[in-house]
């Protein structure tokens, strides 16, 4: 066990001095050192056998940079240590001659008791009681099965050289969702619409191997009965973000269908014609400028994610509250919920706008928004975060709360008029970063807007908007539109598709972007 430790021990700081010797490596000395101690710390029972020595430049502070790094076997140290180290001794009554056999019989036990504290978790069979032969029998028998289906699903994997532990497999397969929704119809029927997201390619692979059918990725499909020569299935893509909105489409298209097989079965006539489903103002709609689309490296494109919805609405009820006709205006909208956008609207087009679900704007009561990239680089090769956990502190534990472990800013609010001055200087940080934003998008064109509009439920909040505004009224007077308005909004998109005041985009299958573009 020694020869072990020692040999996984040595290769951590072979990285680190990788990373100093290797152009746009870490160097930075406080970086380096932290790195070292947290790889010292997790090998402690034999740190001290090896020697590493890190020669550093002349900068002062942070702007001190690690240049060398020597990593030397303490032979005297290694040689106590190897007679004082600890001695693993197992019996058994197998016979077995090959002590690795022995080892790894042994260390099935570990895999059991991993496969059943996960799993049992999961199936929702806790508690297990232990003080009846029925309630150990149970546990046995549930211990045996979570490890049958471990250990196929390792074993399979394995031969597609695969060896994630179960923990990690959960997490891969975990982004991955499937919504139900259930309704009862006219004719009395209860219906369910099943439909899941695209699952990731690190999870295509696995389902591949395992040879399990791939779950419907998202699909829009032609309204009407399916026929050999009009198959009703046809992919929707959704390529810039996993989002709930992202099975809107499918499950409004399933319902039009369901709607039209039971007029069919029922020889009801409608006056409209056939039910149909359509597609209004999704997030990922993108009518950017060009220049707007260009990000500091090609790999890393600006894109389009935003409150499309409640935004385009909001700006709806701005014209009929002014009394336009046309929609001739240029607005700034600041939708301010869980996540928050700032869209940029001119003539009716949104030509700038943030990434909300991608990490690009500012942070919101529970979204850590745009961060520095030297940090977040650090964080994702510490080794102390999975990609899921870094991606869960930037979308969902971030912002509010990672500073408060809440993400109700009315509390907020309260508390820091009740006093509290980490809460008062949090919201002025809060308010200052909507207000760069929305400084920062009136260039587009040049501060030439006619006004700026605060929508979504924190709108609701006298001091979120008072302090958004004595910040960027120089640029336009701020209007306030609180709360949600997407129900609305697609009601009226629907009674515009009805009366024919709008033009209808058809879906073309044949203009779908392949994956991977």
């Amino acid at each position: 066990m020694y020869d072990q430790a020692i040999e996984r021990y040595e290769i951590e700081p072979l990285k680190i001095k990788k990373g100093i010797e290797t152009k746009g490596g870490v160097k930075n000395a406080e970086a380096v050192n932290r790195r070292l101690g947290r790889v010292r710390s997790k090998y402690a029972s034999v740190a001290k056998c090896l020697t590493v020595t890190i020669g550093y430049d002349d900068g002062k502070g942070a702007k001190r940079s690690a240049v060398t790094m020597t990593i030397e076997r303490n032979a005297e140290v290694e040689e106590e240590e190897v007679k004082s180290h600890g001695k693993y001794f197992l019996g058994t009554d197998l016979d077995i001659s090959d002590l690795s056999a022995v080892w790894a019989y042994y260390n099935v036990v570990s895999v059991v008791e991993e496969a059943f504290s996960v799993l049992k978790g999961d199936l929702d069979f806790r508690p297990i009681f232990h003080k009846t032969d029925n309630g150990i029998k149970a546990h046995i028998n549930l211990t045996l099965l979570a490890y049958w289906i471990v250990s196929y699903v390792r074993h399979e994997l394995k031969k597609g050289g695969i060896n994630y532990s179960w923990t990690e497999l959960l997490r891969i397969m975990n982004t991955q969702h499937r919504v139900t929704i259930t309704g009862e119809p006219v004719d009395g029927r209860m219906h369910a619409i099943r439909k899941s997201s695209v699952p990731e390619k690190e999870l295509e692979v696995i389902q591949d191997i395992l040879d399990i059918p791939r779950a419907s990725r998202c699909y829009i499909k032609s309204v009407g009965p399916k026929t050999e020569k009009s198959p009703r299935s046809v992919k929707l893509p959704c390529r810039d973000g996993v989002h709930a909105c992202n099975l809107s489409a499918v499950v409004a298209d399933e319902l039009a269908y369901m709607v039209n097989e039971v007029r069919n079965e029922q020889k009801i006539d409608s006056p409209f014609g056939m039910c149909q489903a359509y597609i209004a103002d999704p997030p990922m709609a993108d009518e950017m400028l060009p220049e707007c689309r260009i990000g500091g490296l090609p790999e890393f494109p600006r894109r389009a994610f935003f409150h499309a919805l409640n935004s385009r609405a909001t700006v709806k009820q701005y014209l009929r509250k002014h009394g336009h006709e046309e929609n001739d205006v240029t607005v700034i909208v600041a939708h301010l919920g869980n996540g928050i956008t700032v869209t940029l609207h001119k003539n009716g087009e949104v030509i700038d706008t943030n990434n909300g679900l991608g990490g690009d704007g500012p942070f919101t009561q529970e979204r850590a928004g745009t961060c520095p990239a030297f940090p977040l680089i650090e964080m994702c090769f510490s080794g102390k975060y999975s990609e899921s956990d870094i991606k869960k502190k930037i979308l969902g534990g971030g912002g509010a709360v990672a500073y408060f472990g809440t993400n109700d800013m009315e509390e907020l609010s309260r508390r820091a008029a009740e006093g509290e001055e980490d809460c008062q200087v949090f919201l002025k940080a809060f308010c200052l970063n909507v207000a760069k934003y929305i400084a920062g998008i009136s260039a587009t064109v040049g501060g030439k807007v006619d006004a700026i509009l605060l929508t979504g439920n924190n709108a609701f909040i006298p001091d979120i908007c008072s302090g958004i505004a004595e910040r960027v009224s120089f640029i336009a007077p701020v209007e306030v539109f609180a709360g949600e308005h997407a129900l609305a909004s697609l009601a009226e998109n629907g009674y515009n598709i009805l009366s024919g005041s709008v033009k209808i985009h058809k879906y073309d299958k044949n203009a779908i972007v392949p994956d991977g573009e």
